[in-house]
């Protein structure tokens, strides 16, 4: 009975030591688990995410002409020179005679921001009905963006001539 009993206190002591001795290695052990798990779930997540964004790209390389057209109406900086030489082309080509351009920036966020930048310009012509009529069609139609705000319109004694001072806002981001 001795050795009996000796081997049973022995297996158990030794049951004892062996849950104390890795129970804490396991609990380590879930851990682990438990973070690669969430790590492996995250990284699903990016690579499904980025998927998607190569899906959006090629769907958009169908469009490109079309993104091309929108980055030329609604250029990244102001570019007033360009901006000024675009109006006075859309003056002289619908026959209007350019009195006078102002074109008066505002101070925008930074370059780069995802926000439009206004620039409201005011111009001051003066030429035939039909040249005025066909300014503010050109000006509606031209490649860069640009919205009408006012116009104050006058004539002289004779109705031929006619002076016209517009008031636009061009865009930029």
């Amino acid at each position: 009975m001795n050795r009996t009993f000796f081997t049973v206190i022995l297996l158990c002591s030794a049951l004892g030591v062996g849950i104390f001795l890795t129970w804490p290695k396991f609990q380590e052990y879930s851990v682990v688990a438990e973070q690669s798990q969430s790590k492996r779930k995250e990284l699903q997540s990016r690579e499904e995410y980025f998927a998607r964004l190569r899906e959006v790209k090629e769907g958009l390389a169908a469009y490109a002409d079309k993104i091309a057209k929108v980055d030329a109406a609604v250029p990244a900086d102001s570019q007033l020179p360009a901006l000024y030489d675009s109006l006075q082309k859309e003056a002289s080509f619908s026959g209007l005679v350019l009195r006078g351009l102002s074109i008066s920036p505002q101070p925008g966020s930074e370059a780069g921001s995802a926000q439009l930048r206004l620039i409201p310009a005011t111009m001051n012509l003066t030429g035939s009905y039909g040249a005025i009529k066909q300014f503010l069609l050109n000006i509606k139609t031209a490649s860069r963006v640009a919205s009408i705000q006012s116009v104050a319109f006058g004539g002289d004694q004779a109705g031929t001539t006619f002076s016209l001072s517009v008031g636009l806002t061009a865009y930029s981001y």
